[in-house]
């Protein structure tokens, strides 16, 4: 089904100039139209905005994007990824124009996982300066109502920063030791997350802090990719956990499932959910989003994450 806009009340393309004159608002046509001008492009450089941006539109452009690429598989080379942040409450500060100033990273925004986002700033010259301060006059309709936020980021810098990749090794369940001192079988994405692939499943391990008082529930989004399968046909798969329950929905086909080999195991101070990978299609990788109802995790790292699978030869 389209997605109907709000402020327009349209369901399609309404702009004659643009490639998808027309075209329905669907997932499918904004990644159709990504991997057309991608291939025709071919760039080494991408610049998209943040998987952690606020803004619903921002952070859905990022995983059209990034699913594209994976569609696109090997047809053209890697190009380089450079995320940029828009929408994070109370910040930059000062507001308003401030061009001798430079821009960080939001700090309460990641809060203790800033430092996994690889940032990267570029240096503008003062003739950059004028012509981003010029461009941003230019968008008449927008700093009518909000200059003191726009012109903030007129600065010193251009800020960039995304999530590394997560590759994870196909581990055996027979070599796994669960004496003390083992090493830990979860690749870290954070102090609180960790992922694997054990056998033909994947693992997702949820690490509960010692001062949480409440009962923890969770919303993870999978979406697998390989190769040789374009992504529509692939499993979008949404796990809703409450406490010691949990629900699968398959996206794709519209319907509530329950695989067999999955299963949530909670205990005093983790939550596991497994999932086999012919849930998810067998794919090459998957991205993946999620959501709780604890408030230890910061508001940013909630963003979507790339994970690779790495499957011995």
């Amino acid at each position: 089904m389209a997605y109907r806009s709000s402020f327009s009340g349209s369901s399609s393309v309404p702009y004659q100039e643009s490639v998808g004159y027309k075209k329905e608002f669907t997932a499918d046509n904004i990644i159709e139209d990504l991997k057309m001008a991608i291939l025709d492009f071919k760039p080494t450089k991408i610049f998209v905005s943040h998987p952690s941006d606020v803004n619903g539109d921002h952070w859905a452009y990022y995983l059209y994007m990034m699913v594209s690429l994976a569609d696109l598989g090997n047809k053209i080379p890697e190009p380089k990824i450079y995320p940029y942040i828009v929408h994070v409450p109370g910040w930059p500060l000062p507001r308003h124009y401030h061009r001798n100033l430079v821009i960080e990273p939001p700090e309460k925004f990641f809060g203790d996982v800033l430092t996994l986002v690889d940032w990267r700033q570029l240096k503008l010259t003062p003739e950059e300066i004028d012509k981003k301060y010029e461009a941003m006059l230019a968008h008449k309709s927008q700093t009518r109502i909000s200059d003191f936020y726009l012109m903030a980021f007129v600065r010193q810098n251009e800020l960039f920063g995304d999530f590394p990749y997560i590759t994870l090794k196909k581990q055996h369940s027979s070599e796994l030791s669960t004496k003390p001192g083992a090493k830990d079988i979860f690749t870290a994405d954070m102090q609180w997350i960790g992922y694997a692939v054990v056998d033909d499943a994947l693992w997702i391990r949820v690490k509960k802090p010692k001062e949480l008082k409440q009962r923890l529930a969770f919303r993870f989004f999978i979406a697998g990719y390989r190769d040789d399968v374009p992504f529509a046909k692939m499993p979008n798969i949404l796990v809703f956990t409450r406490y010691n329950r949990f629900s699968i929905l398959n996206a794709t086909a519209h319907k509530y499932i329950t695989p067999e080999g999955t299963s949530l195991e909670v205990n005093k101070e983790s939550v596991i959910f497994k999932l086999p990978l012919s849930v998810l299609g067998n794919p090459e990788g998957f991205l993946l989003g999620f959501e709780t109802n604890g408030k230890f995790l910061p508001t940013g790292c909630t963003s979507f994450r790339a994970i690779t699978i790495e499957y011995a030869r």
